[in-house]
Formats: structure tokens, C-alpha cells, sequence
């Protein structure tokens, strides 16, 4: 059962990386900046940001913040509140 699993396994990843609908389907560490396709299921390696769901190398984002996490916060920062704007326009 166990060799069964295991040749599953790597037929399924080797589908994945050569396939190229599914490959598209991987992830770049925004972190590392690395080349290489990194996919959600290989659980030794990567991390997953428990509030945007990227993924990143485990050792990447142990050492720092999730990269899109802060962009979205600082964007948020930066916003001027959209109720105010209307409130403020003068409609004559």
C-alpha cells in the first residue's frame, strides 16, 4: 500500500511539473525572489499564509512577514475613507 501511495505520489508531482496547464498553477517566493515553482503540496518545504494563502518556502516565512500581507495593509493605510469623498462633494 505504502509503495502504491509513494508511485502515486510522484506520478502526480511529475504530472505537475510537466504539465502545462497545472504547472501554472504553482508559486514564486516573493521572499527569496528563488526561481524555482514551489506548490502547496510539498509540506516539507513550503508555508502557507494562514490570511492570504501564498505560499512561501517554510525557512522564508519563519524569518519574515508575509510580503503581499503587508502590501495589502500598507494600500489599506493609504486610502482615503471612500464615504468621506462623497460626503464631501458639493453636488450644485
Amino acid at each position: 500500500m505504502e509503495n502504491h501511495l509513494n508511485n502515486l505520489f510522484n506520478f502526480t508531482t511529475e504530472h505537475i511539473r510537466r504539465c502545462l496547464l497545472c504547472s501554472q498553477k504553482g508559486f514564486l517566493c516573493e521572499i527569496c525572489a528563488s526561481a524555482e515553482v514551489i506548490y502547496p503540496f510539498q509540506l516539507e518545504v513550503t508555508s502557507r499564509c494562514l490570511a492570504c494563502f501564498s505560499v512561501y518556502h517554510k525557512n522564508c516565512l519563519e524569518k519574515q512577514r508575509c510580503p503581499k500581507c503587508t502590501r495589502r495593509e500598507r494600500y489599506m493605510q493609504q486610502q482615503p475613507n471612500i464615504d468621506s469623498q462623497y460626503l464631501l462633494l458639493d453636488m450644485d
